[in-house]
Parts: C-alpha cells; structure tokens; sequence
C-alpha cells in the first residue's frame, strides 16, 4: 500500500475461535449510544467508507485485521478476499496509499493502549524474519532479516460501526504462508523455510 477493555494477545501464526470472540457486550452498547465526535475523517465525501453497519466490536476487529495479514496478507498473492475485507474495515478506503515492501513474521502480539467512546488504540507488534522487496522481473524478493517491528493502530467508531483508521494493509505474512500465497520460486520458499527453524538473535514481540 500503521479496548473498549483491557486486551493483550500473543500468536504464532494459529488463530483461536475464543480470542476472535472477546469482547464487552456492555461496554460496546454504552459507547453506540454516546454521541460521535464532529470533524471525523470518515464523515468527509471523499473517504469512501462502507456505510454498511456493523456491530463488531474494535477488540475483535483489531485482531480479525492482524489474524487476516499473518494468514493471507493485503494487496498481493491470492489475497482477494483480504483486500476485499479491508476496504470495508478502513475508514477511508478511498484514501489508502501503501508499501511496495512487506514482511514476512514469526508470531505477532497485540497490546491495548486505551480506548474512549469514540476510539480504541492498539500497539501490534512483530516478530520478523526477513521483507519482501520487489524486483523488475521476478516480483517479490525475500531478503532475510530479523527484527522487533511494530505499529499503532486506532480502530474508530464511525455511523456505521467501527473501522480501522489511518494507513492499514501493509503487507505482513507469516512465513509459514508467505511462499504458497505469494506463488514465490522454490529458492525463496526454501530461504523463508529455513527462517522458521532458525531463531537467530531476534527476540520475540512479546519478550
């Protein structure tokens, strides 16, 4: 193309039914009925939200969001779907730009920073092996590389339910899927392979 509760996860790549369903029936229904805040970016005409409403809850749409990227990725490969999902999850879809470099993670793990009635704001944070830097003739390139990396993302409540603010769906796969979603060659796949089996000096996002 970076809680209505308390909320910390941490994942390997797996993604359980019960951290998908977390989330405060109570604390979600009181901040539907406060009044939204004026000057929201999705209000303006050019934004291009989905103004189909939903009811999921920011805690649950921050992890659908991260679980989607480490399983599919956004905007490369076979991930249709995901970009699909994405657009309607962005408050201003029509705004998105984007990075021509992604990552490829070993696990990722998700802290809440606060929330209002208005806002939730979280801190992902990954585990990465290595980016994926486009070439001229054989698209995307695994270049090997540990690292802690994170991002801040602000989940907002809009008229039609809640949706991910700012620049969302850079690309950041797990390298158990990264080769076969992104139709990468045997040699890529064979390096990003060897990247799960070799910890190297990295440390984990939840160290």
């Amino acid at each position: 193309m970076a809680v209505l509760c308390f909320l910390a996860a941490c994942h390997d790549g797996s993604w359980s039914r019960e951290a998908r369903s977390r989330s405060s029936a109570t604390v979600a229904r009181a901040a539907l009925a406060t009044p939204l805040a004026s000057g929201s970016a999705w209000a303006d005409s050019t934004c291009g939200v989905d103004t189909v409403r939903t009811s999921v809850p920011a805690s649950v749409l921050i992890h659908e969001y991260v679980a989607r990227n480490d399983s599919l990725g956004y905007f490369a490969g076979d991930s249709k779907a995901n970009d699909a999902w994405v657009l309607r999850a962005a408050e201003c879809p029509a705004h998105l730009g984007g990075s021509d470099i992604g990552e490829v993670i070993r696990s990722f793990a998700i802290d809440s920073l606060g929330a209002t009635a208005d806002s939730a704001h979280y801190r992902v944070r990954y585990e990465v092996v290595g980016t994926l830097e486009p070439t001229d003739t054989t698209g995307l390139h695994f270049v090997p590389g540990a690292k802690v990396d994170s991002e801040e993302v602000v989940v907002v409540r809009t008229q039609y339910g809640w949706r991910l603010s700012g620049q969302v769906g850079d690309l950041r796969i797990n390298a158990r899927h990264a080769a076969p979603v992104l139709h990468l060659p045997a040699a890529q796949a064979a390096l990003i392979d060897s990247t799960i089996h070799f910890r190297g000096s990295g440390s984990r996002p939840d160290a």
